[in-house]
């Protein structure tokens, strides 16, 4: 077969679409599909076993199993009894592989049952600790090699994708062991459920959705690609922890992205009644892509997805733990990932954990008019002298630990200009004395809050034409930005690059540089911590890529020169550097096939690092958003200004109303009063379980005894100890019921 190029494949795509491919033309590297392979044979034997687990291979299925030798509990890449329920290739298929179809100039899909494993076109070969199977997809000419390796308490499954083999369709998409984490949908009780990391946590029953309906939930890890341009409105939470899993009655297994989990995405496949079982996976992006949209005849739009020529070089990695009994639990799978990141990422209790963490706004950008001509103007809501004359009323009804941050005290205030704010503070808030004073407030910890990402004019040693990252067709793309509030998009705001990935540490180096005179005891990274992107300028920033080393790097250098770092609802490699964490996540995506919210992420970092919920007086339902700290542990947060004027109308953040001190003191003094002594039980204790007991009672038990039982419900209920409990109240051993 004649061999066309990969760089004249993704160019015909771009042509497709009315788009050509620009940027700097690279050396592909390519690893040929072999046409001649030889498929090499294992028997089906045991191939590697330690003293706990055994790792078995099924020839005829090509199906890898984990034994626990103590207990007998078996896991598969095959769900139990499979055979019985359906006849669905997805169910038997190791992996799934999403490639672009050189004649169709299209996205295709195929499972490894039906291309590979039904007509035996693989090759296997024992490896030290277990065995390479290398997958041939003859139908479409690609091959994709994995190993499965046993360790001490977990089966490692990996792909490199430099030996993935290829001719003219290429692959773009690798799902790795889609079934080894499912249910029986046909079980339908709350023993057996999927555990899915979007926002705070989901876990999600078995269920027949409907006779051959299927629900398929897919989403980024770490939240959307920032390139790809996609405005529609959204309710989703963003995933910021690697790991997913599913419950069995009295075992499961916690599933753990290990290597490349910027470039993964989890898929929930849930409630086909033809395929039999629902199913947690992840998927990983081999191919970088770009979503670009063409408009033809008035409001008929065509949109397109185009790839990177180049595969990434990372390896992509996932491990499974199995779960026993008491471990067997969303609560167990937190313990592990939390031993996980303790052991690989240097996770370490370090909680602070303080009860009141405020948020201020500088000011913000307001259209105003000479003559008829628009022009933008700094407005001030919170100056230097007013942080410090609002923190010092609030001491006078609190007497604990307060974090302050400062947002929006940049050259541009809270809008987006020069990349970190033009690393320095307009002076329009006030001197460097009156911000040395808030640093001199006792008991409180300053963070000022710099965006590292996202920018729009030049200026600091950086500019708009050649310090930004690429999108996967080379292009230069721009980015409308959120409201603070909502987090959604801006109708007609301004918009913004994405400073180019290999710019991020020096920048870093010089904002920290540049402040030193400031003497403020803390940063704030919000946008850093918890947003990812891809820089197609260099391969290892390709699939967002790198991410977790270089905001990791980041935090440690601000921590070894003296600053506390906070972060903002945090992906997990930021979390584990922080010393706070705003706007922790209290919700999954609102998905009607998520059964129940659970607060895994609190679960983790609880009792080592110190979180608190989103603000109380931005939130829908700030009595909930109470609720969900005190189920918990976590701190308060409030954002606010010192006054509101009706220009701010003006302004693309027009929701400052909501932030007036004055308007808010009454109900902070409230809710610290009903809440502190409750928090001064729990504050730097971890949680070691969590139960629901009904969908609207939950109970929390952390690690120096204190249990805590928060009723969601609008009716009282009644405590296993027959106690009653307030509707939305909350009850804890010692401490009066609310």
């Amino acid at each position: 077969m004649k061999k066309i190029s990969l760089f004249l494949i993704c160019l015909l795509i771009s042509l497709s679409s009315l788009f050509t491919l620009s940027g700097c033309v690279e050396q592909v590297e390519v690893n040929w599909y072999d046409f001649q392979a030889k498929f090499n044979s294992v028997g089906s034997c045991v191939v590697a076993e330690n003293n706990k687990y055994s790792l078995k291979w099924n020839n005829e299925t090509a199906c890898v199993s984990l034994l626990d030798k103590v207990t007998g509990n078996e896991w598969s890449n095959i769900p139990e009894n499979a055979s019985e329920v359906t006849t669905q290739p997805q169910v038997y298929s190791p992996i799934i592989v999403e490639y672009i179809d050189n004649e169709k100039m299209d996205l295709g899909t195929v499972p490894a049952y039906t291309s590979s494993i039904k007509g035996h076109t693989f090759s296997a070969e024992k490896t030290e600790n277990g065995i390479k199977v290398t997958y041939y997809f003859e139908n479409i000419a690609i091959s994709v090699p994995v190993k499965y390796t046993l360790r001490n308490d977990s089966l490692y499954v990996s792909v490199d994708p430099a030996e993935i083999g290829e001719d003219t369709n290429v692959c773009c998409s690798i799902s790795i062991l889609p079934f080894m984490c499912s249910v029986n949908n046909n079980k339908q009780t709350k023993d057996d459920y999927l555990f899915v990391p979007s926002g705070s946590g989901a876990i999600v029953y078995p269920k027949i959705i409907g006779e051959g309906i299927t629900s398929v939930i897919t989403e980024e890890m770490y939240g959307e690609q920032m390139q790809v341009n996609n405005y529609a409105a959204t309710n989703k939470e963003s995933m910021n922890l690697p790991v997913y899993g599913v419950k069995n009655g009295n075992y499961g297994i916690c599933a753990i992205i290990e290597k490349s989990a910027e470039a993964a995405k989890i898929t929930t496949n849930i409630g086909s009644s033809t395929m039999g079982y629902s199913a947690v996976y992840a998927s990983f992006n081999i191919r970088g892509f770009q979503v670009s949209s063409a408009t033809y005849m008035k409001n008929m739009k065509s949109q397109k997805s185009l790839f990177a020529k180049q595969k990434t070089k990372e390896e992509i990695a996932v491990a499974f733990y199995p779960l026993n009994d008491d471990k067997a639990s969303y609560s167990g799978m937190a313990d592990c990932y939390r031993d996980y990141l303790i052991k690989e990422k240097n996770l370490t209790a370090k909680s602070e954990d303080t009860l009141l963490n405020v948020k201020y706004i500088g000011g913000v950008e307001t259209k105003r008019f000479v003559f008829g001509i628009p022009y933008y103007s700094l407005m001030c809501t919170t100056k230097f002298d007013d942080v410090e004359s609002i923190t010092k009323d609030i001491q006078t009804y609190y007497k604990g630990t307060s974090n302050i941050n400062l947002i929006g005290f940049g050259e541009s205030g809270l809008d987006i200009g020069k990349i970190a704010g033009g690393m320095d503070y307009n002076s329009k808030f006030g001197s460097l004395n009156q911000l040395k004073s808030i640093c001199n407030i006792k008991k409180t910890t300053l963070y000022f809050d710099f965006d590292l990402i996202r920018y729009n004019e030049s200026g600091q040693g950086i500019n708009t034409f050649t310090d930004i990252a690429k999108t996967a067709i080379g292009e230069k793309f721009e980015k409308l930005y959120t409201s603070i509030q909502y987090s959604d998009y801006i109708e007609g705001g301004k918009k913004y690059y994405a400073l180019a990935r290999g710019q991020l540490s020096g920048v870093s180096d010089k904002l920290l540089k540049k402040i030193d005179k400031w003497k403020i005891g803390g940063v704030s990274y919000s946008t850093l911590s918890k947003l990812t992107y891809s820089d197609y300028s260099n391969v290892k920033y390709y699939s967002k890529l790198g991410m977790d080393e270089q905001v990791s790097e980041i935090f440690k250098k601000a921590k070894k020169q003296g600053y506390k770092v906070s972060a903002s609802n945090a992906n997990d490699y930021a979390a584990v550097c922080a010393n706070h964490i705003y706007d922790v996540p209290t919700q999954s995506s609102i998905y009607q096939v998520y059964d129940c919210d659970v607060p895994f992420y609190q679960i983790v970092f609880k009792g080592y690092v110190s979180m608190s919920v989103s603000s109380l007086n931005f939130s829908a339902d700030s009595k909930d958003q109470l609720l969900k700290a005190i189920e918990t542990g976590c701190g308060l947060t409030y954002t606010l200004i010192d006054s509101y004027d009706t220009d701010l109308l003006q302004s693309d953040e027009n929701t400052f109303y909501a932030a007036v001190y004055e308007d808010n003191k009454e109900n902070i003094k409230s809710d610290i009063k009903m809440y502190q002594p409750l928090f001064d039980k729990i504050a730097n204790a971890s949680i070691v379980k969590h139960t629901l007991i009904s969908d609207d009672l939950h109970q929390t038990v952390f690690n120096n005894g204190v249990t805590v039982f928060v009723n969601y419900g609008d009716k009282d209920a009644t405590l296993p100890n027959g106690e009653q409990i307030s509707a939305q109240g909350f009850f804890a051993e010692g401490v009066a019921k609310q």
